[in-house]
């Protein structure tokens, strides 16, 4: 009695699985051999094979290129039936990891097929590749060629449909999750509003609070300004009263160099005045954005000399050093600024320094700007102050008992920027400090 299963490649798969899972009518079969009778063989011996109704359709390529292409445009191949050896003695296992790892099917179901064993041992194979079986060519019979082709078309529907379920189950749990988030976005929109009323009340309370603080700072900051102001005006007020009334009681009986000390510690005690004077007029201009900016072309040199001599006129004790002789001739400025600028700096080593240490003012340029240095050797500031120390109305914490209003720091500051330039400083406590004007050669 003949085996029915040699008769006929003609199955009926008992499983009752769904049959839309692949391509309408047909598997499709991709035979990979680079012997043109292998893929003939192939093809006439399963010319007849029917599953599930659906009969076979060939594709075949001579190459591991040719498959490569074939599997990159075709996406519901069912099986591979793949030659070891081609291009080289492991192109077949180079395909094969190309389908899992580059291509990244794991539906379609790979066959390798070798008529050397020993150049690709079955076992090895097996366990270092993603393939579902391993054929040598001369042992693939009738029963065994069907017994796979059932196996691995089989098992390709059943991954098939698995995914399709799959999908069919994300987009009902889709649809599901959407209507949950449809109410709890409608849930939380209302307590969005809710949220959203009381974080404006928040905010509204914040910058209450804020601008109740605020308030608060500058009447702590004008009550402190009016109060050093007002000291700064009336010592020297009180200094130019007291030498004129001893001049007065002296008249006729002091001699003329008695006068002319007294008079020079007038002349230093109006341009105290002055100096604070002038403070508070260029802060109020920049802060009302008044003040008159006109830059033209000034001998720098002769203004930094003017200066140095102006302050070594009225304090004729003190040493002051210029060295300009790194700076250009001319530079476009305004003449004021930069009067406030040297000045204050120079005024403030002066001030911050014992009698018998000299000033140092220095100057230098490179490509883009100049850059004037005053350096003192006095008390320093304190690194927690430094970075306050441009800050309008701040004054270090290691200078009680020294004169000062807050303003000029913060005007050399605010001047060089408008000369789109900038200062900096370097201090260490009790050595002294270096304070640098950058401005800009061309504005």
């Amino acid at each position: 009695m003949n085996d029915p299963l040699e008769e006929d490649f003609l199955i009926d798969d008992e499983d009752g699985a769904g049959t839309d899972a692949v391509s309408d009518g047909v598997w499709k079969i991709l035979v990979v051999d680079d012997e043109i009778n292998v893929i003939s063989a192939t093809k006439l011996a399963l010319n007849d094979f029917v599953f599930e109704g659906r009969r076979l359709e060939f594709l075949s390529a001579t190459s591991g290129r040719e498959a490569r292409e074939i599997l990159s445009r075709e996406n519901d191949i069912a099986l591979v039936l793949l030659d070891v050896t081609m291009e080289s003695e492991h192109e077949g296992l180079d395909v094969a990891r190309w389908i899992r790892e580059v291509l990244e099917n794991q539906e379609v179901r790979i066959v390798l097929r070798t008529g050397q064993p020993g150049q690709a041992p079955e076992r090895e194979v097996v366990i270092k590749y993603d393939i579902n079986d391993y054929k040598e060519k001369t042992d693939l019979s009738y029963r065994k060629m069907f017994t796979m082709m059932v196996s691995v078309l089989r098992s390709y529907r059943d991954l098939v449909n698995l995914r399709q379920y799959q999908e069919k189950l994300e987009d009902l749990v889709e649809n599901q999750t959407r209507g949950l988030k449809s109410e709890i976005e409608m849930r939380q929109a209302k307590e969005h509003q809710l949220l959203e009323a009381e974080q404006q009340l928040m905010i509204k309370n914040a910058k209450l609070e804020s601008a109740l603080k605020q308030q608060k700072e500058m009447t702590n900051a004008l009550r402190q300004f009016v109060s050093v102001t007002s000291h700064e005006i009336r010592t020297p007020v009180a200094i130019i009263d007291g030498l004129v009334q001893r001049l007065i009681r002296n008249v006729g009986q002091s001699s003329t160099d008695y006068a002319v000390k007294k008079y020079d510690q007038i002349r230093s005690a109006i341009a105290r005045l002055e100096e604070c004077l002038e403070l508070l007029h260029a802060g109020a201009a920049l802060d009302g954005d008044m003040l008159d900016f006109h830059p033209v072309d000034l001998d720098l040199k002769a203004e930094l000399t003017r200066l140095v001599s102006k302050f070594a006129d009225m304090d004729s004790d003190r040493e002051l050093k210029l060295d300009i002789d790194g700076l250009p001739d001319h530079i476009s400025a305004d003449r004021e600024a930069l009067n406030h600028i040297v000045s204050n700096l120079i005024s403030n080593a002066l001030k911050y320094s014992p009698d018998g240490k000299p000033v140092e003012i220095s100057g230098r340029s490179d490509e883009n700007a100049i850059i004037i240095s005053v350096r003192d050797h006095g008390i320093g500031i304190e690194d927690n102050d430094q970075g306050n120390i441009f800050r309008q109305f701040y004054r270090g914490s290691n200078v009680s008992g020294i004169s000062g209003t807050g303003l000029g720091l913060y005007l050399v500051r605010k001047l060089a920027q408008k000369h789109k330039g900038d200062v900096s400083v370097k201090s260490t406590k009790g050595k002294g400090s270096v304070f640098s004007v950058r401005l800009p050669l061309k504005r």
